[in-house]
């Protein structure tokens, strides 16, 4: 597997709880004793800078939000970088 056949969706976006973040890139990590390849997403907060990295499928999954079930992530205004 290799980042480039990824989708690559970058720019801004809003976490279902409030504030902003940029994505930068989907990285590939190995995982597990497999050695099992998991693309990771690897984004940037807006508020402090902060680098931040989680499973892509996490970071694009919906979780359950106050008004059901909501994207993780949605992009946001201004989404391009």
């Amino acid at each position: 597997m290799s980042a480039a056949g990824l989708p690559q969706p970058m720019g801004r976006y809003r976490h279902w709880k409030g504030g902003h973040y940029h994505l930068l890139a989907i990285g590939l990590m190995t995982s597990g004793l497999q050695g099992e390849i998991v693309p990771y997403a690897i984004y940037r907060a807006e508020i402090d800078g902060t680098i931040w990295t989680r499973p892509a499928d996490e970071f694009f999954e919906r979780v359950d939000g106050g008004a059901g079930r909501v994207p993780r992530f949605a992009p946001a205004p201004g989404s391009e970088l």
